[in-house]
């Protein structure tokens, strides 16, 4: 019945209310690992690569709450033949200005028309990643040259155009937790992302609570060095109840710099955001760093 479905909202201490319907609401999925940081990269063909046929993609992923990274990137080909390789190189400002070889591609028949082939790289599952290219969230670039006679083939760029890899987007998320001695009943956390070539940004927070009420307010603030020292607020929050668990209430808000509710004042860039966190009553509920 649609009396039964339940709407959450969120209150900014300006009369701003946003609703979600429940059923299509992933806020209240279990919260991932405490904090991820993955950047795509799309592998465009020089003139060289686009006589080959060739085309890519490569990403980065890094769970520092669990100490897990990873690095990969696929190519695929409408002209070379199966068993052609790609060697695959990336650039890491933190340990050379030079590039350092990732690993070789080996291109297998993969769909019609085509032949394609990936290489992975983990520090986990018993995996390791190649010398130099750790932190690989600090891999600005990536090339794929010719093998035989070094010939650049693909060359990163930002998803959506832009520039390099420096471009490419950054999503970061962070689990937000208890201060000691831990609250048990509270958990909540913070996205933010960053789209360098259609120069967007969103900052994201979500919060909630067994041992509060509904109607309760809490209230959002930040920090970001680029803006200066010291805690920013992103306004408050009013708690709802939760339309899967009788016992809990939570709210849930999105800022972005292209529609309401805008980014709150200080807050970007938003990749610079460092600490967030939820007080009530000036009392410390929640926080996170990213």
């Amino acid at each position: 019945m649609l009396e039964q479905i339940l709407r959450f909202r969120h209150r900014l201490a300006a009369p701003l209310i946003l609703a979600f319907v429940a059923a299509g609401l992933a806020y209240w999925s279990a919260p991932a690992s405490a904090k991820r940081d993955r950047t795509r990269f799309r592998l465009r063909p020089t003139n060289a690569g686009a006589a080959l046929g060739l085309k890519g993609n490569a990403k980065t992923d890094v769970r520092v709450g669990r100490g897990r990274e990873k690095i990969s990137a696929e190519v695929q080909s409408t002209v070379l033949a199966s068993g052609s390789t790609i060697q695959i190189w990336v650039k890491n400002p933190t340990n050379s200005p030079n590039f350092v070889m990732l690993g070789v591609i080996t291109l297998l028949p993969g769909r019609p028309g085509r032949v394609e082939g990936e290489v992975e790289f983990k520090n986990f599952d018993g995996g390791s990643i190649p010398a130099g290219v750790s932190p690989v969230a600090d891999v600005t670039e990536f090339e794929g040259r010719d093998p035989n006679t070094g010939d650049v083939l693909l060359v990163s760029v930002a998803r959506g155009g832009g520039g390099g890899g420096g471009n490419a987007r950054l999503r970061r998320e962070v689990l937000l937790t208890p201060p000691a001695p831990k609250r048990a009943r509270a958990k909540g956390r913070a996205r933010t992302d960053t789209r360098p070539p259609r120069s967007r940004e969103s900052f994201a927070v979500e919060v909630e609570f067994k041992d509060l009420a509904v109607g309760d307010v809490v209230d959002v603030s930040f920090t970001n060095p680029t803006n200066g020292a010291g805690e920013f607020s992103a306004g408050s929050l009013t708690l709802i109840a939760s339309p899967t668990d009788p016992g809990e209430v939570g709210a849930e808000i999105e800022f972005k710099n292209w529609k309401n509710p805008p980014l709150p004042a200080n807050a970007s860039p938003v990749k610079d955001i460092m600490t967030v966190n939820i007080r009530k009553g000036g009392v410390l509920l929640l926080t996170g760093t990213f």
